[in-house]
């Protein structure tokens, strides 16, 4: 996870510090915590490590299993492209994208605070609010809500394996296979609840636009809010993993109903959902920034044109009385015209362009991965 957040924001009251230092999103996340504890919090070894119990367990306890029975389950499992490319890339990309996003969560929220882009009544107030925040993402009932939903939507993949090598009566490597995709499915249904509390807490913040200290002449070009705009991207890069999972599903599987993916609607329908959660969950809350950044530009835009004005007739009356244009004078022209063209180029979005970009990449990732896959089942059908 992210390092103490008190470094991110030198200067941060001792309060508030250590409320952020406490902020943990995924405190609730059972799972996550226990694979991180066992493997590493780093996130190379995490993924190495998560796929290599995932894959190599499973395909060890297939072999074991093959020259137990004769059976020949590992060969079926290496033949099968959809498993191979959940297990082998989008498992450890998924892993990969769920640590970005609480980091980018835990390292977004100490900024935001400790920049001072949203204000509260007193350095106690800041620290409740963070607590509330912490709460609110980690309640208790979302674990539960999480993992039913994924042993239901488990079962409902399960009940027509029979004669699979992943089917529940294959072997124990069947039940090892199947243990990891609980806990995957588990982590999806999790951020996904904690993606509406994001959306809902964002929407508020800018609701109560006396919170927000929105600063036109901040380094990030943003008014001190990009990392607003890096979480919104952090969950869509995980929600894209997601999608290309379910797409990989559906093409390569004909989503479980026995069909060809050139007869069946369930591609489309995922790519088309995805593309409206990714939309709402990215621009939902972030355009209700729109109007805030833009009253902000436009309030710093009439503070700098009120102090040119009053230089203009400063000069005007000097040049008036035969003093001339002091270096001083000429100096601070400079600076107001400076100053204007910074604030005046100020996007009124909480995002830049290079975010933007990874958002459509991320959007069209999941479509374009469906349509290789397709072909390259069609070519090795062939």
């Amino acid at each position: 996870m992210a390092q103490d957040p008190a470094s991110d924001a030198p200067g941060v009251p001792p309060a508030l510090a250590a409320a952020l230092e406490s902020f943990e999103p995924a405190r609730a996340d059972h799972f996550f915590r226990a694979i991180t504890r066992l493997l590493s919090a780093r996130p190379l070894p995490l993924a190495a490590g998560y796929t290599t119990l995932a894959f190599g367990g499973t395909l060890a306890l297939a072999h074991i299993d093959d020259a137990a029975r004769g059976t020949a389950y590992a060969s079926a499992m290496l033949g099968d492209l959809q498993a191979l490319i959940n297990l082998l890339l989008l498992t450890p990309l998924g892993l990969l994208a769920l640590l970005n996003f609480y980091d980018s969560l835990k390292r977004g929220l100490a900024q935001l605070l400790g920049g001072g882009v949203i204000r509260f009544a007193s350095d106690d107030d800041a620290a409740d609010g963070v607590r509330r925040f912490d709460a609110s993402l980690n309640k208790p009932w979302f674990f539960w809500v999480a993992l039913a939903a994924s042993l239901v939507t488990n079962y409902l993949f399960v009940y027509d394996l029979s004669g699979t090598w992943n089917s529940l009566g294959a072997g124990p490597h069947a039940w090892w296979f199947r243990a990891f995709v609980i806990v995957n499915m588990f982590v999806i249904f999790h951020v996904l609840l904690k993606g509406v509390v994001i959306v809902r807490a964002m929407a508020a913040l800018f609701d109560t636009p006396d919170r927000l200290d929105l600063q036109p002449l901040h380094p990030d070009r943003c008014g001190g809010v990009r990392a607003l705009g890096r979480v919104a991207m952090a969950q869509n890069y995980f929600l894209c993993v997601v999608a290309v999972f379910i797409s990989v599903m559906a093409v390569v599987s004909g989503g479980g109903t026995g069909g060809t993916s050139s007869d069946f609607f369930l591609f489309p329908a995922i790519v088309g959902g995805f593309l409206l959660l990714a939309v709402y969950l990215f621009f939902g809350p972030l355009s209700r920034a729109h109007a805030v950044m833009e009253q902000a530009r436009d309030r710093e835009l009439s503070r700098l044109n009120a102090a040119f004005q009053a230089l203009h007739r400063q000069i005007t009356d000097d040049i008036a009385e035969g003093r001339g244009l002091s270096l001083e004078e000429a100096q601070k022209v400079q600076v107001l015209e400076r100053l204007y063209q910074i604030v005046s180029g100020m996007p009124v979005w909480p995002f830049d362009v290079r975010i933007l970009a990874q958002f459509a990449i991320a959007v069209a990732l999941p479509l374009l991965v469906g349509v290789a896959v397709e072909i390259a089942s069609k070519a090795l059908g062939d």
